[in-house]
């Protein structure tokens, strides 16, 4: 679903995480692995927090991209 929306994810991080999210994901440099544990909302309207394993990856023509994973770690 990320990779036919790549601003999903941007979409679904609570607001009162977002800034944080966003600062952790520019500061990555390709190669670099990134660990990070935040909310998201779900599609029911739902929360739940997440941990990300993720690593930003040249995608060419001066581009990055990140793959990765994103695991459901709520209570």
């Amino acid at each position: 679903a990320v990779l036919a929306d790549p601003d999903l994810l941007a979409r679904l991080v609570h607001p009162d995480d977002r800034a944080a999210v966003q600062s952790a994901m520019h500061a990555a440099r390709p190669g670099q692995r990134l660990v990070a544990e935040f909310r998201i909302r779900r599609p029911d309207g739902s929360r739940a927090w997440v941990e990300v394993h993720a690593a930003s990856v040249d995608a060419g023509a001066g581009r990055r991209t990140r793959t990765g994973v994103m695991v459901d770690i709520t209570a």
